[in-house]
């Protein structure tokens, strides 16, 4: 961009002015994302740094880049300036740069690594349950299990069913993702479809979260239940002795 900047030619300014756009607008989007509210505009200059953003782009640019953030994909050319000065370009990069590392990628940071936590968290829960198997030797080679029939089938429907469940889940991801289709410079397309995913994504974990609980609660009345039955059968025993 401040190679743009610098040049005279037209199509030089066009590249300039869209690239500083795409940067402003790419900024906003993921500030508000992760700082607003879910229902709030995404697309919208950030009232806390309104004032900082019209230093740096000057009254002259300002009022235009706001005006085509808020534009659709159809209309937001038309609010742009034809050109920007490379001071501006300048000082926009390195706006970005210093607020992006410290509102955007810091917090994005921060809770992969809370969700990391949880992660692990869940893991060592899950083999405090049920132990993981014990690795295999390389040369060793895995026998293979013998299918088994069982009587019962509670087991095999409450598998099945979760097994559904995240089926349908994934499928509807699949779905929603392929159906996006992106044109040059597609950016509201592209971040909505981000949102998208992003909200089938807490769907997903919240499904599984309720399964696990699920589990652990059936697995619990069932210890409950069996350390009831050897008390009773044992006190039947004692009555006939």
């Amino acid at each position: 961009m401040p190679e743009n900047a610098k040049e005279s030619s037209e199509d030089a300014d066009k590249t300039c002015v869209r690239q500083a756009y795409q940067l402003l607008r790419q900024f906003c989007f993921s500030y508000n994302y992760l700082n607003n509210a879910e229902e709030a505009d995404r697309f919208v200059i950030p009232a806390d740094f309104e004032s900082e953003i019209k230093e740096v782009l000057t009254d002259k640019y300002y009022s235009q880049f706001a005006a085509a953030i808020k534009a659709s994909k159809d209309e937001y050319q038309k609010e742009l300036p034809d050109s920007i000065s490379s001071d501006v370009g300048d000082r926009l990069l390195k706006f970005v740069a210093v607020k992006e590392k410290d509102h955007v990628i810091s917090k994005f940071e921060s809770n992969i690594t809370d969700l990391t936590e949880k992660v692990t968290a869940k893991v060592a829960e899950r083999n405090a349950i049920q132990p993981a198997p014990p690795k295999r030797e390389k040369s060793e080679k895995p026998k293979r299990a013998k299918r088994v029939r069982r009587n019962s089938g509670a087991s095999d429907s409450n598998s099945s069913s979760l097994e559904d469940r995240l089926s349908d889940i994934l499928k509807e991801v699949s779905k929603r993702s392929d159906s996006v289709r992106f044109s040059k410079d597609d950016f509201e397309s592209f971040s909505e479809a981000q949102t998208q995913l992003d909200s089938l994504l807490r769907e997903t974990v919240t499904e599984i979260l309720s399964m696990k609980q699920s589990l652990r609660k059936r697995f619990a009345r069932a210890q409950d239940g069996r350390g009831k039955r050897s008390n009773s059968n044992k006190g039947r025993r004692e009555k006939k002795d």
